[in-house]
């Protein structure tokens, strides 16, 4: 954008402005508003970004979007207490379960499976969404990867190191 380098506040909300992540409109007044953006745009469209850096924020928008609903679909495997290490499920039935649509609960499922501790009996990718399958999780895994005890006993997550939680 051919900005000097970001030192300050007002440096960083110039760049904003630049870049289209942040609009200047007067009001009624004469007196000039801020308001971002919508919808933002993607980091990749405003920013020049590497294929690393590329990687890395496509990844953190998935989490964004279907996190949740992965919590909701792991939330399956324990309905009672008892701990379940495999569900017998399809795409139309998690769709209910999230509130989603079935494509919704494919990107929640592949979400899961990038992990080390949930795996699936067929290529969820391309299954039917009535089509039934199996959804395992691995308990030891999933502690190992995804939760880890802190201090006094606390639970904490744990946060991988590149950004990535598929390693």
């Amino acid at each position: 954008y051919g900005l000097p380098p970001l030192s300050t506040l007002n440096d960083m909300l110039t760049l904003m402005i630049a870049a289209g992540l942040v609009h200047e409109i007067p009001d009624a007044d004469g007196h000039t508003r801020l308001y971002p953006a919508f919808p933002l745009p993607a980091p990749h469209e405003v920013f020049p970004l590497d294929d690393k850096e590329l990687s890395a924020q496509q990844a953190l928008r998935r989490h964004h979007a279907y996190g949740g609903d992965s919590s909701r679909i792991i939330a399956l495997f324990d309905p009672t207490g008892l701990r379940h290490q495999e569900i017998t499920t399809n795409l139309d039935r998690l769709a209910h379960v999230i509130d989603g649509h079935a494509h919704d609960a494919r990107q929640a499922v592949l979400l899961l499976l990038e992990g080390p501790d949930f795996t699936a009996t067929t290529n969820i990718s391309e299954v039917a969404p009535h089509k039934v399958f199996q959804l395992r999780c691995d308990w030891d895994t999933f502690h190992a990867h995804r939760i880890r005890r802190g201090r006094q006993g606390r639970i904490a997550a744990t946060v991988p190191t590149d950004g990535n939680d598929s390693t």
